[in-house]
């Protein structure tokens, strides 16, 4: 935005979002629950020289207003002013709704599980825990003219306690040649045999997705 006149720009912000600032020169805005769900940042002030003049944002709120104040030092600039913050949030969000899953310590492509022409992405929450204890489970999330789902198409657990299965996830790619992407999940900590030999599971893609079996998997006895 411009301003002509010296003055305090502000954002207003809605009232379900609790704000967090750091340095005055990033603000995350989030729900009660935690989720962050707008961030600004970047903030650049600049004259109509092009000159960039010292700006930080500070929170405010009372009867009138509840938001961000953008202040900029305007002495000896040109007008008009040019404020320009970067705000940004996600397209897409989706957790585990378990305390302790660590849904998203491994995420991947999956590339185009089904074949529809939208590339997918699979999410790991290697301590998700399903009747057995820290199992894991991974989830593809299908894309779409407007997106990602916001519900997965494919769930697979490991069935095994403690085996981490989504420690890591990552596409293979077509390995057979059908035409639809695949993808390998790996279980760090799986006991076939051997205490935490773990175990790579790779599931094949087509029309309807990904399969609910393994097509193939390897240990490392």
């Amino acid at each position: 935005m411009q301003t002509t006149n010296p003055q305090r720009a502000v954002i207003e912000v809605p009232e379900r979002y609790a704000g967090n600032l750091r340095n005055g020169q990033t603000i995350d805005f989030a729900m009660p629950g935690g989720e962050r769900m707008v961030r600004y940042s970047s903030l650049t002030v600049t004259d109509a020289t092009g000159r960039t003049l010292p700006a930080w944002m500070e929170g405010v709120a009372d009867e009138a207003v509840r938001g961000i104040r953008i202040v900029m030092d305007d002495r000896d600039a040109v007008y008009p002013i040019t404020v320009d913050p970067l705000a940004t949030s996600p397209a897409w969000m989706a957790d585990s709704n378990q305390a302790s899953a660590l849904f998203g310590n491994a995420v991947a492509t999956a590339g185009d599980v089904n074949g529809d022409g939208y590339s997918d992405v699979i999410v790991a929450a290697e301590n998700y825990d399903n009747g057995e204890t820290d199992e894991g489970r991974a989830f593809v999330y299908l894309g779409s003219a407007s997106g990602l789902s916001f519900t997965p198409a494919w769930t697979a657990e490991s069935n095994q306690a403690l085996a981490n299965f989504g420690y890591n996830v990552a596409t293979a790619g077509d390995v057979n040649g059908d035409g639809y992407s695949d993808v390998l999940v790996g279980s760090s900590l799986y006991d076939n045999g051997e205490t935490n030999e773990g175990r790579a599971y790779l599931y094949l893609g087509s029309p309807s997705g990904l399969g609910l079996t393994p097509a193939w998997t390897a240990e490392g006895d």
